[in-house]
């Protein structure tokens, strides 16, 4: 399957929560227009994500040089785990730091030091994060590398338990060790550190499964409610946009019977005044021919005198 192009993860992370899904929407069919329809049903779905994220992406665009300091020493802690150079004790050391930064970058927040650990142990995620990226946590490593528990101190760091009490002892003059004895004992300590952290990996790694999977059922419902809520608002949205629609309809059409009724009254009064005039005409059409009869009978009665006088 084809992933969704870098550049545009990077852009719709960039757009921030409230514009994702919208950015989303007009990017994917962008690259539809444009053809790539395997890259556009790719970034259609990428889901929106969680809160923790998005502020794991505010502090990697605030402060990139803070993610990179912690993905420098994640990567340091893991080559000193894996036997190839470096001290575990001073890489966890120089990861602590790192996160104890994000959580105050965080206002404080364990849960997004927490987080970040997580990321720190993926390569893939670490590396989204500072390309800003980065869209979900990724699940725990349980192959080895940086464990998401929190950082555990290499055994042998502890302090040793009390000696049971004995017969009471002459003390016996402390010997100085050469340079080659105290440079002997670092290493065997150092050794005994990555030996005692891989195998306290183990019992972190058990936890951390537990963990992931508790926190991807805890993803997934949130996940859902946030889908269920973008949905209920898109329909809401047809709704009033259906609404709004019909309701503009049946005004236009009120205006329309109300402009047709007025005309049929004008023409009405039209026809009533063209009746009027008609029913005058023709009484005055009427009177002009009784006129003319009495006219002819006048003229007729004339000529009769005149013949009889002659």
């Amino acid at each position: 399957m084809v992933d969704p192009p870098d550049e545009e993860v990077v852009a719709l992370v960039a757009a921030g929560p409230e514009a994702f899904v919208a950015t989303r929407t007009e990017r994917a069919r962008a690259l539809r227009v444009e053809g790539r329809r395997e890259e556009a049903a790719a970034l259609a779905g990428v889901r929106k994500p969680l809160r923790i994220v998005w502020q794991l992406v505010d502090i990697g665009r605030a402060d990139p040089d803070l993610v990179a300091q912690a993905s420098t020493a994640a990567i340091d802690l893991e080559e000193a785990q894996a036997g190839r150079g470096g001290r575990v004790r001073a890489a966890m050391g120089a990861l602590r730091t790192a996160l104890d930064e994000v959580a105050e970058a965080a206002g404080g927040s364990a849960e997004v030091a927490l987080a970040a650990r997580q990321v720190l142990a993926d390569p893939g995620s670490r590396q989204a994060w500072g390309e800003g990226r980065l869209l979900a946590l990724p699940a725990p490593d349980t192959e080895g590398g940086i464990s998401p528990a929190p950082v555990v101190e290499p055994a042998g760091e502890t302090p040793s338990p009390a000696p049971r009490r004995g017969p009471a002892r002459r003390p016996t003059p402390r010997r100085r060790r050469s340079s080659d004895e105290a440079a002997t004992d670092d290493a065997a300590t150092g050794d005994a550190a990555t030996d005692d952290a891989s195998r306290s990996s183990a019992a972190d790694r058990t936890t951390a499964a537990r963990r992931a999977a508790e926190r991807e059922a805890q993803e997934q419902e949130a996940r859902e409610r946030e889908e269920a809520r973008e949905r209920e608002a898109r329909e809401r949205a047809a709704h009033q946009a259906a609404v709004a629609e019909a309701t503009a309809a049946r005004d236009a059409a009120a205006d329309a019977l109300a402009a047709a009724e007025a005309r049929v009254e004008a023409c009405a009064a039209e026809v009533e005044e063209a009746q009027r005039r008609l029913e005058a005409t023709a009484e005055e059409a009427e009177a002009a021919r009784a006129e003319l009869a009495r006219a002819e009978d006048a003229l007729v009665a004339a000529r009769a005198g005149a013949g009889e006088q002659g």
